[in-house]
């Protein structure tokens, strides 16, 4: 089913502060062994989880070390794209706390970027005569997977497209921080 205006958030790419490589995804947890992967993953994703529910957004998948929530499907959603904004910037608040905590215990804090886009979507059940899940497809969907990567080229951990911006233009205060083409997009 096609929704005209959901909102994508999309939540992932974590790495560490002193990371650099932030497109290879596998590499801060190799480097820091299998541990650190167990340990922190299961906390951290309960803290995020509850942010998407408590906005009642709708949890897409885990993709690897990656969250993707959507807002506005299955449920439709007056102020989808304000409820989006609203959970990132409770993310980034909830994730202030959650590395004092792992700096406290001899850990290194952790950065997590948030993209966010409005916009049509195919939202459904998919897959094979085998298995079934939920999920949301589109550009929409790629769009927001985008903007997430290049939030900490601009030193920024939420970046939210324009049109998310106009969406939500009642609800929070946006600054530009450029004008992109993103290759692919239609």
């Amino acid at each position: 089913r096609s929704h005209p205006g959901d909102s994508c958030c999309h939540i992932g790419k974590i790495s560490d502060f002193h990371h650099t490589e932030v497109a290879d995804i596998s590499k801060p947890f190799i480097s820091h062994g299998d541990t650190v992967c167990r340990g922190y993953k299961p906390t951290y994703f309960e803290i995020m989880v509850d942010i998407v529910f408590e906005n009642e957004g709708t949890l897409d998948k885990f993709v690897g070390d990656e969250l993707m929530a959507v807002w506005g499907a299955p449920v439709e959603q007056e102020d989808h794209a304000s409820r989006a904004v609203r959970a990132a910037l409770q993310m980034t608040e909830a994730l202030v706390k959650f590395n004092r905590f792992r700096v406290a215990n001899g850990e290194h804090p952790i950065y997590v970027g948030i993209g966010i886009n409005c916009g049509e979507l195919i939202a459904g059940y998919m897959g094979s005569t085998r298995t079934l899940s939920y999920t949301v497809i589109g550009d929409t969907v790629n769009t927001a997977a985008r903007l997430e990567s290049i939030g900490k080229t601009y030193g920024v951990r939420v970046v939210v497209s324009d049109v998310t911006a106009l969406e939500a233009a009642d609800d929070i205060e946006a600054r530009e921080i450029d004008s992109l083409y993103l290759a692919g997009q239609q």
